[in-house]
């Protein structure tokens, strides 16, 4: 059986959630792994499958590019970046030194699939669960997924503090 991976921002390179250096100093700050039980109470999953596959792929460039680390007092920087390249896919790689948190990490995904600024950057684990509500016909929820592990590519599974994204 097929193993999902995720990607994920965590920590800094420091082993804090505030780093002084932009850009993943360890390889380690933005990551892609196993999934991984952290007490997810909540998917958000696209209703439109290439959507979702976009934002894995999004997702899986953005954790693999080593300017982007961890940084929640900075975690602006990587949507302004992302605006700079006009959420084009393609130019991920000119990404300069920036750093995001987990909830960043998925509104940016969410912002390359749609290829615009769909989400605004505040959002967070807290509040991004309520993009369902917002953009019904975008977004739907499938916590059932939790139990199962049967996980679509860009769904993102998290809780009010963490969230990691199906690449």
């Amino acid at each position: 059986m097929l193993k999902n991976l995720f990607a994920w921002a965590s920590i800094g390179s420091n082993g804090k959630v505030v780093d002084d250096l932009a850009g993943d100093q360890n390889g380690k700050e933005v990551k892609i792994g196993e999934y991984y039980d952290f007490g997810q109470t909540w998917v958000i999953r696209f209703r439109s499958k290439k959507r979702g596959q976009k934002a894995a792929k999004a997702t899986k460039m953005l954790a693999r590019n080593n300017n982007i680390g961890y940084n929640q007092n900075n975690r602006k920087s990587l949507y302004n970046q992302c605006e700079l390249i006009d959420w084009d896919i393609d130019r991920i790689y000119q990404i300069k030194p920036c750093d995001c948190d987990c909830s960043l990490l998925a509104v940016c995904a969410i912002n390359f699939a749609y290829g615009k600024s769909l989400l605004p950057y505040a959002l967070t684990t807290y509040s991004l669960p309520t993009i369902v509500y917002k953009h019904k016909t975008k977004f739907k929820r499938a916590d059932k997924s939790i139990k199962t592990l049967k996980f679509h590519k860009g769904d993102m599974v998290g809780k009010s503090g963490h969230v990691i994204i199906n690449v």
